[in-house]
C-alpha cells in the first residue's frame, strides 16, 4: 500500500513539471530515469500517407538533448573558497575583507538612493527590470570572458535534487533556463564547488541572482574577483587588485551600470 502511495506522488510531481514546461503545443518528456527518454520531443501527431506518426529530428530538438544541455562540474574547492566558507565555523564574505580584498557593488543606480526617492519605484517595475538584465549580462559576460570563460560556483543556495523547489526556479525563469534546471535536477551531484565552463550556463546563475531566485557565489580565480547574489539587482563584488576597481567602473559605464564602493 505504501508503495502504491508513493508511486502516485511521484507521477503527481512528474505531472506537474509536464505541465510546467512546455514546448510549443507538445509537453517536453522529462525524468529519464523514468521514462527512459532522453528529453527529446520524438512525435509530431501528424501522420504519415500510410498512417504511421513519424519523427521529427530538428535542429531544436537536438539542442535540447541532453547531452548539449549544460550542467555543472562538482569539483575541489580551492583553499581560498575553503577558507570562505568556513570561516568562524560558518560562510562569510567577511573573511575576504579581512585579507584585504575591496567590497563594491554593481548597481544600476550610480549612488545609494535615499528613502524618498522615486527611482526606487523603477525597483518594484518587473519590464523595467528585465529590461535592465541584458546590461548586467553583457557586463558579466566581459569578466567571465576575462576569466578564460570559467568560473567557480560554491554556496550555492539551491538543491537541485528537490523538486519541488526545482518548479519554483522554473517559474520564475526563462524558457532556457527551464530545459537547465530539470538537466540539473537529473545530474545533480552535491559538491561545495562546481567550475562553469559554459556560458549559457553562467548566464543562467547571473539571472537568477538578479531575480533573487538564486544564491550563491561566483569565484574568478584568474581575476581574484568574488561575485554574491544580492537584493534589488545590487551585487556584491570583491576585488584582490585595488586596481581593478577603476578598470572595471570604465567597463561597467558601457553598459549603462555602475560600480560603486
Amino acid at each position: 500500500m505504501a508503495k502504491k502511495k508513493k508511486k502516485a506522488i511521484k507521477n503527481s510531481q512528474d505531472l506537474k513539471i509536464r505541465m510546467t514546461v512546455q514546448y510549443g503545443k507538445k509537453t517536453m518528456p522529462v525524468m529519464e530515469e523514468e521514462n527512459g527518454k532522453d528529453g527529446r520531443i520524438e512525435k509530431t501527431g501528424k501522420k504519415e500517407k500510410d498512417g504511421k506518426d513519424h519523427m521529427m529530428r530538428t535542429e531544436t530538438e537536438s539542442q535540447i538533448n541532453k547531452s548539449t544541455i549544460p550542467t555543472l562540474i562538482p569539483m575541489n574547492p580551492p583553499e581560498i573558497i575553503n577558507n570562505v566558507l568556513n570561516y568562524n565555523g560558518d560562510y562569510s564574505d567577511e573573511y575576504l575583507t579581512d585579507i584585504g580584498y575591496v567590497e563594491c557593488f554593481v548597481d544600476q543606480f550610480k549612488n545609494t538612493l535615499s528613502k524618498d526617492n522615486p527611482k526606487l519605484e523603477l525597483l518594484d517595475d518587473s519590464f523595467y527590470k528585465l529590461k535592465r538584465e541584458t546590461d548586467y549580462i553583457a557586463f558579466f559576460n566581459n569578466i567571465f570572458k576575462e576569466n578564460d570563460s570559467s568560473a567557480l560556483l560554491f554556496n550555492l543556495g539551491i538543491d537541485f535534487s528537490d523538486i519541488e523547489i526545482c518548479i519554483d526556479k522554473i517559474e520564475r525563469l526563462d524558457k532556457i533556463d527551464q530545459y537547465i534546471i530539470l538537466n540539473l535536477h537529473k545530474t545533480y551531484a552535491e559538491s561545495e564547488t562546481y567550475a562553469i565552463t559554459d556560458k549559457t550556463l553562467f548566464e543562467f546563475f547571473i539571472r537568477g541572482f538578479l531575480r533573487e531566485a538564486i544564491s550563491g557565489t561566483l569565484f574568478f580565480e584568474k581575476l581574484e574577483i568574488f561575485l554574491s547574489y544580492g537584493y534589488d539587482m545590487s551585487l556584491p563584488i570583491f576585488f584582490k587588485d585595488i586596481n581593478q576597481i577603476d578598470k572595471f567602473k570604465n567597463k561597467a559605464k558601457k553598459f549603462n551600470i555602475y560600480l560603486r564602493n
